[in-house]
């Protein structure tokens, strides 16, 4: 009758002396080439710069330089240049471009409905022949201008937002 009660309570005391995930040592990040707009998180804040110096598998911290804020002239810029332990670092986020691709899509499919509803319209109020007869295709160019227009206007807004990938 104890025999199964003591395995139960030794496996208990096992796992529960056992380590959490959450207690272990975050994995070190990937190499990161210098230039890099990264975005450091530790216990505490979230920072953001751009990388002085490559960062490897084997360096014990980061040099960069915060963004925004004034421009640092490299390395040997020591006022400007900041260092952060990789031990302190919770996660590392690399910029790997924008989101202008995803600004334009968005606009151009806003652009282009716009742009048919609107053109359909002024075109249902056109009495002549010549409006009548070419109704179809004025519609679709009114729909190509405006989505071309405003998927640029997209992409332009998108390209405004970085994109994050953690590393």
């Amino acid at each position: 009758m104890f025999k199964g009660l003591t395995s139960i309570v030794v496996a208990a005391v096992l796992l529960g002396s056992a380590p959490t995930a959450s207690a272990q040592q975050p994995p070190l990040p990937a190499p990161v080439d210098s230039g890099k707009m990264v975005r450091m998180y530790t216990a505490t804040t979230m920072i953001e710069g751009r990388l002085l110096a490559p960062y490897g598998k084997h360096d014990s911290a980061l040099y960069y330089c915060r963004f925004p804020g004034r421009p640092c002239l490299g390395i040997e810029d020591s006022a400007a240049m900041r260092t952060i332990p990789v031990s302190d670092l919770r996660r590392l986020d690399v910029s790997t471009g924008s989101h202008w691709r995803r600004g334009g899509l968005i606009g151009g499919v806003i652009g282009a409905a716009m742009g048919v509803a609107a053109t359909a319209f002024a075109v249902s109020m056109c009495d002549t022949t010549d409006c009548a007869s070419h109704r179809d295709t004025i519609v679709i160019l009114g729909g190509i201008s405006s989505g071309l227009t405003f998927g640029a206007l997209g992409a332009l807004w998108g390209s405004a937002f970085p994109r994050w990938d953690s590393r």
